[in-house]
This record gives C-alpha cells, structure tokens and sequence, in this order.
C-alpha cells in the first residue's frame, strides 16, 4: 500500500490535468482537481496508518482529520458512481457476454 501510495499521489495530479480538452484547466476545474487530489491524499495516508501497533493521542487526531478530509472532498467522486440501472445494465451485458 506504502508504494501505492507513493504511485497514486504522483501519477493522479497529472492524470487530471492530461485529461482536459484545453490546454490550461479553467478556475473550477482546478477547484475539482485540488478536491480529489486531497481526497486521494486523505484516504492513502489514513490506510497507511492503520498497522500500526499502538496509536497515541496525536495519531488519533490525524486519523480524525484525514476521515473530516475525506467525507469534505468525497461528493467529487459521487458523479461517477453508478445507479441502479447502470448496475443492471452493466449486468445484462455481462450475462451476454458470458453467453
């Protein structure tokens, strides 16, 4: 996880920024960048947290924080998650394909 980290939070900066149609992203789209970016950063660096043997106060605190990071930045992604039919069409098709 420690070198997906390292992975994800250099390669998705400039995975946002490739995927634009113009050549400098506009005032909101750097808004959303910066907001999935502290998403992904959030949720990383809690995970890795998690081994560890003991946590303190201080280690408490930032687990408090990436998780207040994290519900904050999360509604950049809510667009992209599937409904209900998306869910069933994407099953049909996957029935389909294994016929």
């Amino acid at each position: 996880m420690r070198n997906f980290g390292k992975v994800i939070q250099g390669t998705f900066p400039a995975e946002l920024h490739r995927n634009i149609d113009q050549a400098r992203p506009t005032g909101a789209q750097v808004q959303e960048f910066n907001k999935a970016i502290r998403y992904v950063h959030s949720i990383t660096d809690f995970y890795l947290m998690t081994p560890y043997d003991s946590h303190t106060d201080q280690t408490i605190s930032y687990f408090q924080e990436y998780l207040h990071v994290f519900h904050e930045t999360k509604d950049v992604f809510l667009r992209f998650r599937a409904g209900k039919k998306v869910k069933r069409a994407a099953a049909d098709v996957y029935k389909t394909l294994l016929q």
